[in-house]
């Protein structure tokens, strides 16, 4: 246990989950503390879970946001002059309360351009199911926590200057000066489609009564052995593990169950497309028999 009042080294520090009453923080600290500046989130609500603390002949330290989950500060090294900023971090453990942290650091680091931004602490956010061991990791704990890295990584432009050498700054000024600038210089897509005519298509190749039938006959357990005998052993049909030089090993096995799952997929599929073909008949006749009057047909 380290002694900041003893140990020289120590200039700057924070401290999660202090568990001291907002009644009894100030008594505690200045004991742990003596000479030592600080300040602390138990203004909201509840036992303190995160305590800042600096020696002010070190340093001077500014409070510019505060919430149950962070305390962001900017800091100058008076030995230095440098100026940095910093954030001590104690992210709530449900997915729903963590939302408000993620908000926050996104709307922080809009704020902070071209400096040092520093974030410590305990997030209590995983980024991978590889960073939990014992227990099941559900997606909604993933997304947001790694959605707010991936923006803070990604490249933005911020700002900008116009065509009259203007500064516009801010996400929603730059996209108003972009989006006609680049429909001036690409244009607008206009696309014009003529509708096919069935005496031109007639005049190139096409397939018979026969040829058709054939594309929509049913596979066969020959036309499935074929099928799963052509693709090379490596290529996996699915996210189980289970590759296509497993499925030829074991051809002889289970062939019978493979070409009947095949087959019924075919099956629900031409259902599937049937019911489509049948309610787009439909349509066309209603819209044939109401032409003209668009009231009768939404009525019926």
């Amino acid at each position: 246990m380290v002694d900041p009042n003893e140990d020289n080294s120590l200039s700057f520090l924070g401290l999660l989950e202090t568990k001291i009453k907002s009644g009894n923080i100030e008594s505690i600290a200045n004991r742990m503390l003596r000479n030592w500046h600080w300040h602390h989130n138990t203004d909201f609500g509840g036992k303190g879970r995160i305590l800042r603390a600096w020696k002010a002949n070190q340093y001077v330290v500014t409070v510019l946001d505060k919430s149950d989950q962070l305390i962001h500060n900017r800091v100058i090294q008076l030995s230095t002059q440098q100026t940095f900023y910093i954030a001590m971090v104690y992210g709530h453990n449900t997915h729903d309360r963590q939302l408000a942290l993620w908000a926050d650091m996104k709307r922080i680091a809009l704020q902070i351009r071209d400096t040092v931004w520093c974030l410590m602490g305990d997030f209590n956010g995983i980024l991978s199911s590889g960073d939990r061991i014992g227990a099941a990791v559900l997606e909604s704990e993933i997304k947001a926590f790694a959605k707010c890295i991936e923006e803070k990584l990604a490249t933005y432009i911020y700002a900008l200057h116009d065509q009259n050498d203007e500064l516009l700054e801010g996400f929603e000024a730059v996209a108003n000066e972009m989006l006609p600038f680049y429909t001036r210089l690409l244009g607008r897509q206009h696309v014009t489609r003529d509708p096919i005519d069935p005496d031109i298509i007639a005049l190139g190749n096409t397939l018979s009564i026969v040829q058709q039938l054939a594309l929509t006959a049913p596979f066969s357990s020959h036309d499935i052995k074929d099928a799963t005998f052509s693709i090379p052993n490596m290529k996996s049909p699915g996210s189980d593990g289970y590759n296509n030089g497993f499925y030829k090993a074991t051809w002889g096995k289970f062939s019978h169950l493979i070409c009947e799952a095949v087959q019924e997929a075919q099956t629900v599929i031409m259902k599937i497309k049937e019911q489509v073909r049948q309610r787009l008949l439909c349509l066309n006749t209603y819209t044939e028999k109401y032409t003209g009057n668009i009231d009768a047909l939404l009525k019926r």
